[in-house]
C-alpha cells in the first residue's frame, strides 16, 4: 500500500511501476474544491424563474445542479409552518417541491464538497407598497424608496398589502407578527415601522385558518 496526500486544485496523474516486474500502472485523477452550483427555479404553471437563496414564494420550486456535476445525493429538510417537526429525505436533480413550509436542500459531490441553499412556500404572497396601492409606507412617499421594495430605513414605514393569490384582501383578516420587534414592528394593518438595522421577517396568518400562512423579509437601514 502507497500512502500520499495531495490537497491543491487540479487535475493529476500518477505513475506507479513495478521495478521487479517492469510494470507500470498510470493513475488519474482531480481534486476539485469548488463546492457544486445549485440553482434555484421558482416554477409557476410552466413559467420558471430562477430565484436566490432564503427567496419566499408561493409558486413551486424546482431545484437544479449541473449536468457536469457528479453528486453523490441531494437531500432536503421540510418543516412546516403549522409544526415542529422536520422531515428529511433525498430526492433526483430537477425536483419540485410544492408542499408549504420551509425547507434546507443540501448538495453532496462525489469528494465531499456540499452546497446549501434555503426557500419557504407559502400560501400566498404578501407584497410592500405595492404599484396601485391606495396608502403607502413613508419609504416610499417621503424617502424615495422603490414601490414593492423589502429596504426599509430606520424611522421609515412600509405598508404590507396580500396578494391576489390571497383569500381575503383585508388586512384586518390576517394576524402580522414580528421576528424581531426591536429591529422593526408591525401593525395589525400590516404597516411595518423600521427601528434598527437588521433583517426581520414578517408573517401573515390568516385568522379563520391558521394553517395558511405567508412571510415577507425586510431589510432595515440605518
Amino acid at each position: 500500500m502507497i500512502n500520499f496526500y495531495i490537497e491543491k486544485e487540479g487535475e493529476y496523474e500518477v505513475t506507479v511501476t513495478d521495478l521487479r516486474k517492469d510494470e507500470s500502472r498510470v493513475y488519474r485523477f482531480a481534486i476539485d474544491q469548488t463546492a457544486p452550483v445549485i440553482q434555484l427555479v421558482e416554477w409557476d404553471y410552466m413559467v420558471e424563474t430562477p430565484v436566490l437563496s432564503g427567496t419566499i414564494t408561493s409558486a413551486g420550486m424546482k431545484v437544479v445542479y449541473g449536468d457536469n456535476i457528479k453528486v453523490n445525493s441531494m437531500t432536503y429538510q421540510y418543516k412546516p409552518f403549522t409544526s415542529s417537526l422536520v422531515e428529511t429525505g433525498t430526492v433526483d436533480n430537477n425536483f419540485i417541491f410544492w408542499r408549504k413550509g420551509e425547507y434546507v436542500i443540501t448538495v453532496t459531490d462525489m469528494i465531499g464538497n456540499v452546497t446549501t441553499q434555503t426557500f419557504q412556500l407559502t400560501d400566498f404572497d404578501v407584497v410592500a407598497d405595492p404599484d396601485g396601492a391606495q396608502t403607502l409606507g413613508t419609504e416610499v412617499t417621503q424617502n424615495g424608496g422603490a414601490k414593492g421594495g423589502t429596504i426599509l430605513h430606520v424611522g421609515y414605514t412600509r405598508c404590507l398589502y396580500l396578494g391576489g393569490n390571497a383569500s381575503s384582501q383585508s388586512r384586518l383578516d390576517y394576524t402580522f407578527t414580528s421576528s424581531n420587534p426591536s429591529i422593526a414592528t408591525v401593525s395589525e394593518y400590516g404597516t411595518v415601522t423600521g427601528l434598527s438595522a437588521g433583517t426581520v421577517e414578517i408573517t401573515c396568518v390568516l385568522k379563520s385558518n391558521p394553517s395558511k400562512v405567508s412571510k415577507i423579509v425586510l431589510t432595515v437601514l440605518p
